[in-house]
This record gives C-alpha cells, structure tokens and sequence, in this order.
C-alpha cells in the first residue's frame, strides 16, 4: 500500500492541475514547533492554508467542495470553527499558537441570520459533531464592524469532545490529505493523547471573490525525553512533499539564533523575535527519528511569559443562588495592557448586574460608570446574556470582578439525562490588542449544579400505582367472573349422606382393628 502512495499523488496531482487550469490556486503547509523544557512538554503548531481565485466554479479543483457549498448556500462571508480539548496556560507554555475554548465554538458572518440552523446542520454532518444543537440558548449576535447589511453570529458547545471522528473530515479537506506533506504527521492517536489539543478551520471569502481556506492544529504533548525527536512527538514517519504545496516548512521557536540548534541539514533561515526566534527549514531536509534538538535544552524556564493570564471560578453554595469571580492579572513589568473582556451566561444563570463589584489596579470602580460596558440581558429559554467591557492594567497590577446570579428551577422536560452531573458554562475570553496583531484568551469552562427534581419520584409513583391498580383489577375481574354452581337441595342431601358413608365405614375398620 505504501509503495502506491507516490503513483496515486501523482495522478491525483495531474488531475487536479488539469480541473484547475482555470483557477488560480496557492497552498502552502507549515509546522512550528515550540520545546517547553521547564515542563517536559513540546507543543506543535499545524498550519495548512488554501486561497483559490473563484468562489462560484462549479467545477472540481483544490479548494473542497464541501465547504464551498457552505459558503455559497447560506451567504457565508467568514466562518471559524474549532474543536478544542484543554485550557492553554500562557504562564507556562507562552503565547497562543491556535487557540479556542474548551468545546465547539462556531463564529460566522451571515447575509440573513435564518442561515444558521441550516449552516450548523450541514456542518454537523461535514465534521460528525453535534452542532446542530446550537440553538438560540447557545448563540449570540454582535453587529459586524465591516457592512451593515451582514451579522456576526457565535455559538459555544463547552461539552462536545473532540474525538477521531472530528479529525479524519477534517484531515479529508487538505489536498493531499494524510498521504504526504505535513498531514501524514498528524496520527490520531498521538494527537489526542495530548494535554492540549486545538483543532480550527477558518474560510473567508475576499473583497476580490477569492475563498481563503486556513485549518490549524495545535498539540501540546509531553516528552519522555529531553532528547525527543518528531517520531517519538507526533509518530511521524518519512514522508514526501505534498505535490500541490507551494511551500512546506518546518519551523522552531528557539531562544538561540545559532543556526545549528536543531539536527538538520541547513536552515533556510532564522526570523528574530523579542523572545523566541524561528528557525525555519524545508520538509525534505527534516529528519523524524533522530533527536530534533542539536542539544537539549535547559530544564529551567526560557524567558517567563510577560502579557495577561486570567482565572475565572463560583463563588457561593447550594443550590438557589451562586456566583462568579474572575481574577486578571497583567504580568509585564513596565507595559500597561488594555483588555477587552467578554463573556456569556446561560438564561437559566439569572445575573444580578447590580450586584456587580469591579477593582481595577486595586482601585474599587463603578463597572456601570465605564463608558465601554455592554450589557444584553438574557431572554426566558433563549439567548444568554452578555458582558462586555474594556479597562487598562497597569504594570503588574490585576482586574478583579465579582456577582452573583440566581439559579432557576427547569421545567422537567430541560433536564438532561445526567443533570446531576451539572450545566456547562462557556468560556469567557479576554482579547489584547498590540500594534500588529491581536491575540484572544480563553478561560476555563465552568460546570454550574441547578435545583434538580427527584428523578426517582416519578418512578415510584409509577411502580406504586402499577402495583394497586394490577391488584385491584385483578379483584374485581375475580369478583365479577367467579361464580358458585346452584344445587337444589335435594342434591345438597345427597352429597351430604355421600360424604358421610366412607367416613362410618372408616371407623368401623378402624375399630375391628383395634379389637
């Protein structure tokens, strides 16, 4: 099978250049590599980008059919979707490579906003996962900052797993799948025995009618090894370079700028950072089971992370009442940081907004006084509520916010079959904007006990009254169907002097016996 993979790239390359001719199609793959010593871990960045010059030919050509129908159907100018198992730790693994928040998240740009219960349908069926339950409860709406005309719609699972059978649709999309280039080195059960795993695809359709397609996976996996290679990493193998790949790079965020960091032949190049700089090499030259690092690296931290790392957690006890506090802290000793803080809560979370404390650098502040809070309220069994606001963290200096909600009691028929496990929160998010790029967080999910009925009542009940009513008809159909045959009384004589003539002659026996 394997001696078959080149022959079958290479027709699968021909046919594609020839269904293609007329559409201009780049693809570039690229993988990044993070060593995280003072942990013993090792997080790998997968980035696969697609742009085709046509988003209205029917004709087969690189770019997948699939997601070009979406995009066509239901008017998407933008649609991101991730797949997400895990809370990444800034403080310990750096800036986010590919990030989400712990579940399915579904943010799309929508021309008409009944789109979306047929766009998270055929999605469900695309990657095998259950978003067709993002239903009102789960989705909220922002206006879009670039046309009028269209809506900014997201909707969060925080409880879908991410498992193979969201992986293997996903592998599908790229050219050449996992049969050469970079995504013969995504091997499902290494990556899903990670500590963090991101599993993100993008599609945007340009101003100039371009379809841009970029999918990302994001593996954090610990090493046995300081002297670990891409084998023992990824259980990858030698493979070839995708036909169909403009570019396929394989890149490693180091501390050092000597050229000779990392066991390959040459390096095209090194990119300089302020902390971590890239060595960047082609796909030929890297090799899978030697170690990957020339020498290992120190176990103690590399350069401490300087930005904002958060913590939201409840508060309160029982059943009835709870609530929220969140704790951001800006860890740059000399930069002030601006933060943009959102968050959702389910309806069934009623939130008192004027219960609301803010400390902002440790100074007590109004959080209905800031000129950039946003508050939507929740409606009854249907879109959660909103919060959003904006504040500056001085240099090593936090954010603390705290309230409480009430916990409604949910008809019977909203219970899930495991309530008693608890109602999953979203994640809320924390965005800092920097000249050039900006950068979204994500906090942990939260899973919120509610007021649950007795589920076992109802059975007892059942089982009781099943139990009277079997007796009690079985009562009445005796007393009705059961009858005594009427003799006269002649025949009652009868079978009175029978019965008494086997018991004289019995005595009788029974004395001569005796004698």
């Amino acid at each position: 099978m394997r001696s078959c993979c080149p022959a079958w790239l290479a027709a699968t390359a021909a046919v594609l250049a020839l269904g293609a001719s007329h559409v201009d199609a780049t693809y570039t793959e690229e993988i990044t590599l993070r060593p995280l010593p003072h942990v013993a871990k090792v997080a790998a960045h997968f980035n696969f980008e697609l742009t085709t010059s046509s988003n209205t030919s029917s004709a087969f050509d690189v770019f997948p059919k699939g997601i070009r129908q979406v995009a066509q159907k239901y008017g998407v100018d933008d649609l991101h979707l991730t797949f997400t198992t895990g809370v990444w730790q800034p403080a310990q693994w750096g800036s986010p490579m590919g990030n989400g928040p712990h579940g399915v998240s579904l943010t799309a740009t929508l021309h008409d906003p009944a789109e979306w219960r047929g766009l998270t349908q055929q999605l469900a069926g695309l990657f095998s996962a259950s978003l067709n339950k993002m239903d009102s409860t789960v989705v909220y709406a922002s206006p879009t900052s670039s046309s009028s005309s269209s809506i900014l719609l997201h909707g969060m699972l925080p409880r879908e797993e991410l498992c193979t059978e969201n992986l293997s649709p996903w592998l599908k999309l790229l050219p050449c799948r996992a049969h050469a280039g970079l995504g013969a080195w995504i091997r499902p059960l290494h990556v899903l025995d990670a500590d963090f795993l991101s599993m993100g695809l993008r599609m945007t359709k340009e101003t100039d009618g371009r379809l841009r397609l970029h999918q990302s996976l994001t593996v954090v996996r610990r090493v046995a090894s300081p002297s670990w290679s891409l084998a023992t990493l990824l259980g990858a193998t030698s493979t070839t370079a995708c036909p169909l790949a403009a570019t396929s790079l394989v890149s490693t965020e180091l501390p050092s700028l000597d050229s000779s960091a990392i066991n390959v032949p040459s390096v095209l190049r090194i990119e300089p950072a302020d902390t971590l700089h890239r060595h960047v090499a082609s796909l030929s030259s890297a090799t899978t089971t030697s170690a990957w690092l020339h020498q290992p690296m120190d176990a103690a931290p590399q350069l401490p992370y300087l930005g904002v790392v958060g913590h939201r957690y409840l508060t309160g006890h029982g059943q009835v009442q709870g609530g929220i506090g969140l704790r951001l802290v800006n860890t740059h000793p000399t930069k002030t940081v601006r933060v943009t803080y959102h968050e959702t809560m389910p309806w069934y979370l009623r939130v008192y907004f004027n219960s609301f404390q803010l400390a902002v650098n440790g100074v007590p502040v109004d959080p209905l006084r800031l000129p950039s809070l946003a508050i939507t309220p929740a409606t009854l069994m249907g879109n959660p509520s909103q919060l959003a606001f904006q504040v500056d963290i001085a240099p090593e200096q936090d954010v603390v916010l705290a309230y409480v909600f009430d916990k409604a009691f949910l008809p019977m028929g909203l219970h899930p079959p495991d309530s008693n496990r608890g109602f999953d929160v979203p994640a809320a998010s924390w965005t800092i904007s920097d000249d050039d790029s900006t950068t979204t967080f994500f906090t942990e999910p939260l899973l919120v006990p509610l007021p649950t009925p007795d589920f076992s009542m109802p059975y007892n009940v059942i089982v009781l009254t099943s139990a009277v009513v079997a007796m009690s008809l079985g009562i009445v159909v005796n007393a009705l169907l059961r009858h005594e045959r009427k003799v006269s009384n002649l025949g009652w004589l009868v079978q009175k002097l029978r019965g008494l003539v086997p018991k004289k002659a019995a005595v009788e026996a029974t004395k001569t016996k005796t004698e």
